[in-house]
């Protein structure tokens, strides 16, 4: 009897177990799978559950494997017996994009069936409007057209179309104020939560062309994502650390047409006054986990919840 080897790589939803082939089944025991996995200094993961049990997934992160195998014992527990399996040195648990947010713009395309809809608007509206492009002027962006219809619009002949379409991502996770186990749990999960909103907005603008750049926890900067292979994205989300960035690199990036701001808290009026002038051009995008989210306005962002 042998253990089945543990993969590599696995998304953050996805069932461990279902891709353990060959798991025994025995009459009258229970299989117990052990798993220790660190990720120093952020999470350290000790599974012991029963393989009837799952489904199980993983929580996100770059984990190095410490220990792997299989527990057999009877319903009573007087007996144990342990079967040690092959596993990688490291297992990377990436986040599972999450499909597309309503009101969240990813494009500058005008897409065939959205044809209809600006139809109905400009005879309904008293502006001329056409669908946002990266790089218009938010302060021509028709707001109230944006809370009726979760789309965003520009009235027509108020901004020329850019030359250069362009994203800049930000991730941004401040650390709690007391730094408690629970809190700190917390904090992690609410920096996946934005990561898989934010996996999946980066396959769809991968697909619309737009050039993305980004600025991540851990002093991790890209000045191309679209250069990289759908892997390496994936191994970039799964080691972001849930740390605050520095400031001092919000600055000084370039044109940008679009600023996706994520963050696991709510961000101070002086950071959000900082972006306003360092991309004032842009439009500017705040995402907020569930938590934190309370329907705030200001003037010139789109707070979005993920």
């Amino acid at each position: 009897m042998t253990c089945p080897a543990l993969p590599g790589r696995f998304s953050d939803t996805q069932d461990v177990f279902s891709t353990l082939t060959g798991l025994p089944r025995i009459r009258n025991l229970i299989t117990f799978l052990v798993m220790d996995l660190s990720w120093d200094p952020f999470r350290r993961v000790h599974i012991r559950i029963p393989c009837e049990k799952g489904p199980y997934a993983l929580p996100r992160g770059t984990y190095r494997v410490t220990g792997f195998r299989l527990i057999l014992t009877d319903w009573a527990g007087f007996f144990a017996y342990s079967i040690g399996g092959t596993a990688p040195v490291q297992v990377t648990v990436y986040p599972s994009p999450q499909a597309r947010i309503s009101g969240m713009p990813t494009s500058s395309i005008q897409a065939p069936e959205r044809q209809s809809l600006l139809s109905f608007l400009k005879n309904q509206d008293f502006f001329e409007v056409r669908p946002y492009y990266p790089g218009d002027d938010p302060r021509r962006i028709h707001w109230k057209m944006l809370a009726r219809h979760e789309e965003l619009f520009i009235r027509e002949g108020s901004s020329l179309s850019p030359s250069r379409k362009s994203a800049l991502l930000i991730v941004d996770a401040p650390p709690p104020v007391h730094f408690r186990r629970l809190q700190r749990v917390k904090s992690f999960v609410e920096v996946d939560q934005i990561l898989r909103v934010l996996a999946g907005l980066l396959d769809s603008l991968s697909e619309e062309g737009l050039q993305v750049s980004g600025l991540f926890p851990g002093d991790t900067g890209v000045a191309d994502l679209g250069k990289l292979s759908l892997r390496d994205r994936q191994n970039l989300l799964a080691s972001l650390p849930p740390e605050p960035l520095e400031r001092g690199s919000w600055t000084n990036r370039g044109s940008v047409g679009i600023l996706y701001y994520f963050s696991t808290g709510t961000p101070s009026s002086d950071s959000l006054a900082l972006m306003e002038r360092e991309y004032p051009q842009a439009v500017r995008i705040l995402i907020l986990p569930s938590s934190q989210f309370r329907g705030d306005t200001r003037e010139g962002w789109l707070f979005v919840k993920a």
